[in-house]
């Protein structure tokens, strides 16, 4: 991801953000949409959010995967690096993502038809919990 400026949501509006992006997803979004929502949203992670939030690929580069059509690997550089994460794929069942911060025994699951999804769902769970975790007045819609 591009080097961060000062631009950041407050976290009231961020975690309001994800929750509407999260529902939006249990619609069944079209995924490229939700993938670009999702790495915008990243990008206005305020702190302390951001570190955990960062996805690994500047702005054109995720681009590029989504004009591919490569939403796993779009899904996988939106998890970044300070997350763990995988997809498990099951023949004739939806896809499972799961998202986790190694050392941590907290993690978000999440099903799909769309393996990418799955994992854009785990990541939006994850980050939403973290609302709850943190214990904050930053309560999400």
């Amino acid at each position: 991801m591009e080097p961060r400026d000062s631009a950041s949501l407050d976290a009231l509006s961020w975690f309001e953000s994800l929750a509407r992006l999260s529902a939006w997803t249990a619609a069944e979004a079209p995924i490229e949409n939700v993938l670009r929502l999702s790495y915008h949203l990243a990008a206005l992670a305020p702190s302390p959010f951001g570190a955990i939030a960062a996805a690994t690929l500047d702005e054109t580069a995720f681009d590029e995967l989504l004009e591919r059509q490569a939403f796993e690997a779009a899904a996988a550089a939106l998890i970044g690096t300070a997350l763990s994460c995988e997809i498990v794929s099951r023949a004739g069942g939806p896809a499972t993502g799961r998202v986790w911060l190694e050392g941590d025994t907290e993690e978000s699951l999440a099903s799909s038809s769309l393996p990418a999804m799955a994992l854009v769902r785990a990541w939006l769970a994850f980050m939403l919990d973290l609302n709850q975790a943190t214990g904050s007045s930053h309560k999400s819609a």
